[in-house]
């Protein structure tokens, strides 16, 4: 009976240590992420903003909303190629597809329409992208490699200025009817 509540026990640890690990979005120079752990989140955060991204470019009925998710999708897939090489050139694997909370969130856009579609992808983005500005902030404190370090510093004002654009995006849908896309020939 105790060999099975301590493997039990030792089960739940190893299940629980990734999620928690990955959990780490708002982390103080005490509770920091490793340089490692960085670079995977950062890849994955790129990763989720692309998928999400493309959702609202499609599905989305306001002009403001389409246009900035159409923005999010490239500048993303750039840095996510920056992120790659970083990688790469530190050994560090990147993942390969969207963590389940990312792809909860994006199966759960995929089935909504019009202005709820749209506060929807802005609500997340706002909240994605404040998150990885609070990564990168610690992240250009405590890191102890100086290549993941420039890195984060050089992301930081892109990072800030999509946040604000998100920011600024969001306030223009909230409370008030979204504009429905005009098809013109």
């Amino acid at each position: 009976m105790r060999i099975r509540v301590a493997a039990g026990v030792v089960v739940l640890a190893l299940v629980s240590a990734p999620a928690f690990a990955q959990s780490k979005k708002h982390p103080t120079p005490a509770t920091a992420l490793t340089d490692h752990e960085f670079v995977m989140d950062m890849a994955r955060s790129y990763m989720a903003e692309i998928e999400i991204g493309k959702v609202a470019e499609k599905q989305a009925t306001n002009d403001h909303v389409k246009g900035f998710a159409k923005q999010m999708v490239g500048e993303h897939e750039k840095a996510l190629d920056e992120v790659k090489s970083l990688a790469a050139k530190e050994n560090i694997p990147v993942p390969l597809m969207l963590d389940p909370k990312d792809r909860a969130l994006k199966d759960h856009l995929e089935v909504l329409s019009g202005p709820e579609l749209d506060r929807a992808y802005m609500a997340a983005t706002v909240k994605e992208h404040g998150q990885d500005v609070a990564l990168c902030r610690t992240e250009t404190q405590v890191s102890k490699n100086e290549d993941i370090k420039q890195y984060a510093a050089h992301v930081l004002p892109t990072l800030e200025e999509h946040l604000k654009l998100a920011k600024d995006t969001d306030k223009g849908i909230i409370g008030s009817p979204a504009k429905r896309s005009s098809k013109t020939t």
